[in-house]
């Protein structure tokens, strides 16, 4: 099945140098690398907000934000920095993500119920994840809640739904029927 997630990136040396300057800019550290050859520094960071989807000037402003502090810990000359983002189908690597990515639909192996499983993400909660209205794939069950403990889940990763074009048309004249039908239940003089 692959690598297994971790716990652990909240202790890392570099995450807890640079997770005040992310939560300063309004953004969470998903991922923080440190790779050493002999002649240069290499550091790899994946950062992600709760509120939007990061841009590439969000990596460049953390980039510029981060560059100076890393610079005061590595050899300026031998340091080089790539700031990136999740992507929209992130595989987790650390349970940590399962905070950042709170509110995102996600798809998970469960060892327990020996299927994948999707579902809203509910945040972890101590040892527990928590899903809301979930899917067991292959039992086809479905459900509003269901909690899982860290050790059931071997892998787990950002499940984006793909809208075609029709689906968002459909989702448009929606929204502008609602609107409608809004307005005039709004414009009723009756009381």
């Amino acid at each position: 099945m692959g690598k297994m997630l971790k716990d652990e990136i909240v202790n890392s040396e570099l995450y807890k140098d640079l997770d005040e300057t992310a939560k300063s800019l309004g953004f969470c550290i998903v991922d923080a690398d440190v790779y050493r050859k002999s002649d240069e520094i290499k550091v790899s960071i994946t950062i992600a907000s709760r509120s939007k989807d990061v841009s590439i000037d969000d990596c460049e402003t953390f980039h510029r934000t981060a560059q100076p502090r890393l610079e005061l810990k590595y050899d300026k000359d031998l340091l080089s920095m790539e700031v990136s983002t999740p992507g929209l189908q992130r595989n987790f690597k650390d349970f940590n993500e399962f905070d950042v990515f709170e509110g995102k639909t996600v798809r998970l192996y469960s060892k327990k119920a020996g299927s994948w499983v999707v579902g809203v993400n509910g945040g972890l909660e101590g040892n527990t994840i928590v899903l809301r209205d979930y899917r067991i794939e292959d039992s086809l069950e479905t459900g509003e809640l269901l909690v899982l403990e860290k050790e059931d889940v071997q892998k787990a990763k950002l499940e984006y739904v793909w809208e075609s074009a029709e689906d968002k048309k459909k989702k448009n004249q929606l929204a502008q029927k609602n609107k409608r039908r809004n307005n005039r239940l709004g414009d009723s003089t009756d009381v």
